[in-house]
């Protein structure tokens, strides 16, 4: 995957071994699929964390009831 204008993966390496990784600038789902190639290299994810970014790329649906 491409990387567009402001979108940038960070990969943090702590003392204790563990690695947190940080998609930024994609909106919705697009982080998953971009950080999806270091998941599959790296191992298990232990803790998955939705930034707003997330929430920028989706919908809100709003129900109107008459």
């Amino acid at each position: 995957m491409k990387l567009g204008k402001g979108q940038e993966i960070i990969v943090n390496c702590y003392d204790d071994g563990t690695l947190e990784v940080k998609a930024e600038g994609f909106k919705g789902g697009n982080c998953y699929e971009a950080t999806s190639f270091l998941e599959k290299a790296l191992g298990r994810v232990k803790k998955t964390r939705k930034t707003s970014d997330f929430f920028k790329g989706r919908k809100e649906r709003e129900r109107v009831r008459g």
